[in-house]
C-alpha cells in the first residue's frame, strides 16, 4: 500500500532540511525568532529567541536531534515566514518530484490531521534529498 496516507511526523524534516540546501548558503546566519521558539513543543536543542547559528549548524540539530525549532527557523530562513515556506515544501513535493498524495502544513511533522504524506512519496523526497551533493553530509 505505497500510497496511503501517513502522518509523517518527524521524517517531515527530510523535507524541510533538502529547501535550505537548494535555496541557500550552508555559511548563512539565521536567527530564531520568537515564533521558531514559541511556536514548537517537543524535542529540540535549547535555542532562544535572538540566537543566531549557521544553517549549517541549524541543519545538523533538526537532523541529528530532531530538533523542532531548528526546523522552524529553518523554514522561516528560507521563506521569511512559514506560510510561504509550508506553501513551498508543497510545490517542491507535488508539483516538481511528482510526490501527488503529501500535503504539509509544517515543518517539524508535529501531529496534524492535514499534515501527512504516503511512502511511495517519502521515498521520491528521499532520492532528492539524498541526490544533493550537500544534504547526505548532514
Amino acid at each position: 500500500n505505497p500510497t496511503d496516507a501517513h502522518y509523517p511526523a518527524s521524517i517531515t524534516k527530510i523535507m524541510t532540511g533538502l529547501l535550505p540546501v537548494e535555496n541557500g548558503g550552508l555559511q548563512d546566519t539565521l536567527v530564531f525568532s520568537e515564533d521558531s521558539i514559541r511556536k514548537t513543543e517537543g524535542s529540540g536543542i535549547a535555542r532562544d529567541i535572538g540566537e543566531e547559528m549557521t544553517v549549517e549548524q541549524t541543519l545538523y540539530g533538526m537532523m541529528l536531534e530532531s530538533a523542532n525549532e531548528c526546523a522552524w527557523a529553518l523554514g522561516e530562513y528560507v521563506s521569511g515566514d512559514m506560510e510561504s515556506f509550508v506553501n513551498l515544501m508543497n510545490k517542491r513535493t507535488a508539483r516538481e518530484l511528482g510526490a501527488y498524495d503529501s500535503n504539509f502544513v509544517n515543518p517539524h511533522g508535529l501531529h496534524d490531521e492535514n499534515h501527512y504524506t504516503c511512502a511511495y512519496d517519502m521515498a521520491l523526497i528521499s532520492k532528492e534529498a539524498f541526490s544533493n551533493d550537500e544534504f547526505p553530509n548532514i
